[in-house]
């Protein structure tokens, strides 16, 4: 394992009081993707086909109105 893996390990047997076998760490490891890469990928086209386009949405209205109201304060 490496120096990461060890402190997490560590962290891990410190939180639960006991040991963490190699299958509870394998799978605490592993990342998203190895671990069920389906959800992983539905996540990825919930993120990009929904939550990207809102956030541009908010944040264009954001910014108007910062505009709108900076430049009426600028005015007098």
């Amino acid at each position: 394992m490496s120096a990461l893996q060890d402190l997490v390990v560590g962290m891990l047997n410190a939180v639960v009081g006991g040991g963490v076998g190699n299958l509870a760490s394998s799978l605490l490891l592993s990342s998203p993707e190895a671990w069920n890469s389906g959800l992983y990928q539905t996540a990825l086209n919930i993120h990009q086909t929904a939550v990207k386009p809102l956030t541009a949405v908010v944040l264009a209205v954001m910014f108007s109105m910062e505009l709108a109201r900076n430049s009426a304060t600028g005015t007098r």
